[in-house]
């Protein structure tokens, strides 16, 4: 085995970081298929100390400089290294694996680990590993600020509209949060006064989080008329403003990552097992503020998509109304499904199909509640679409009861 021909792959679980020789990690990665889904780390993080690993272990820095790429673990990646195996290291959450070419064979396969890598290295790994992390975020950084220019998210004016004191101090939190990642560009560090002036922002974000929360389950809520025309009122809201507190949500997202990257700078300055601990920590937190906003986001979805349902299943009597929840509660949708694009979610959104109004008139559920309506109201002659549905449906009584 040559031992140049080696690239050294560390798995987090959130992402991949490959090490070795530039045209080695390259081969093999365009052999796996993943050469264009990966980027060159030092160009992720351009005028950090990106040196998670530099500080503590010179290795770990020199293999990022030489050749270090990171890809995103997807399900797609995963299944292309996972024939591979990997091994499980002393640093909880990280694995590794050695992968070679041996001799005049062009296929990769995983080698002993022996004497040719540093990957037994505890400290070697907890300094990987904290690179991995920090590009994670720098990734997803990117991509919400990529997607909040998408959907055209006046952010700061969206928070200075609302009443709510708590997502009012997001502004606040993110000039702070801004200045103090300029400071880590320009000095490569987090010093006492620097970090002293964000630390406290943590609860600003998680407050802020809370309240979109809050938010959200309110606008679930609002679903509960039975009267259509309201209904149309509070779809139509909720389309609004549900796309306003996503945008919210995805700043404060944006905020603690910028956060984390600064508290993992300054663990890396102290010690390797401080970066470590707060690596986990940081992970479980980020977890904890996602689900619970996820799961407002679905039970909303859910009651929006009940809402869309009973809009359809009136399409016969009322046509325009109908077709306007239906689009409202899609829009709802797709907002989400977009807001959940650069957390490296997939789209949750089911659509609802308008059913065509002659389609209506074919369908018994349709027919059964415009009649409910036409009943109700005491009349069988107005409206036309209301006269027809009542008498197809008598009509097709009749025939059952002759039929039986």
């Amino acid at each position: 085995m040559d031992a140049d021909r080696t690239v050294e792959v560390v798995n987090d679980g959130d992402g991949l970081v490959f090490l070795g020789d530039t045209g080695d990690v390259e081969d093999l990665l365009w052999a796996w298929g993943l050469l264009e889904d990966s980027e060159q780390i030092e160009h992720l993080q351009p005028g950090t100390a990106l040196g998670l690993a530099a500080g503590a272990v010179q290795a770990g820095a020199e293999a990022i400089a030489e050749g270090g790429r990171w890809v995103k673990l997807t399900p797609e990646s995963a299944r292309a290294v996972e024939a591979m195996g990997f091994m499980e290291s002393k640093i909880p959450g990280v694995r590794h694996a050695m992968i070679g070419r041996p001799g005049d064979i062009e296929q990769w396969v995983q080698i002993e680990q022996g004497t040719l890598t540093n990957l037994t290295n505890p400290a070697y790994l907890a300094g990987i590993a904290g690179v991995l992390a920090q590009v994670a975020k720098h990734q997803e950084m990117k991509a919400i600020k990529d997607y909040l220019a998408r959907i055209d998210a006046k952010v700061d004016e969206l928070l200075r509209a609302h009443r709510d004191d708590r997502l009012a101090r997001v502004i606040g939190a993110g000039f702070d949060i801004r200045s103090a990642v300029v400071v880590l560009e320009d000095v490569g560090r987090v010093d006492d006064d620097t970090w002293s002036t964000v630390q406290g922002h943590y609860g600003t974000l998680s407050h802020a989080l809370s309240s979109v929360v809050l938010r959200l389950d309110s606008i679930a809520a609002q679903q509960e008329d039975v009267k259509l025309k309201k209904l149309a009122r509070t779809a139509a809201q909720a389309e609004s403003e549900v796309a306003e507190l996503l945008a919210i949500a995805a700043r404060c997202f944006e905020l603690q990552d910028a956060l984390d990257i600064l508290r993992l700078e300054r663990a890396a300055q102290e010690s390797l097992e401080d970066l470590s601990a707060l690596r986990r920590s940081l992970a479980e937190d980020r977890k904890e503020h996602r689900d619970e906003l996820l799961t407002a986001i679905d039970g909303m979805l859910a009651r929006l998509h009940e809402v869309g349902v009973v809009a359809d299943s009136n399409t016969v009597l009322h046509l325009r109304i109908s077709r306007a929840v239906v689009a409202s509660v899609n829009a709802v949708g797709d907002a989400v499904d977009e807001f959940r694009a650069p957390l490296g979610l997939d789209p949750s959104h089911r659509a609802i199909s308008s059913t065509p109004w002659r389609d209506s008139l074919r369908n018994p559920r349709h027919l059964e509640t415009a009649a409910k309506e036409v009943r109700r109201r005491g009349e069988v002659v107005t409206p036309p679409p209301a006269t027809v549905a009542y008498r197809l449906l008598e009509q097709r009584r009749r025939r059952r009861n002759e039929d039986g």
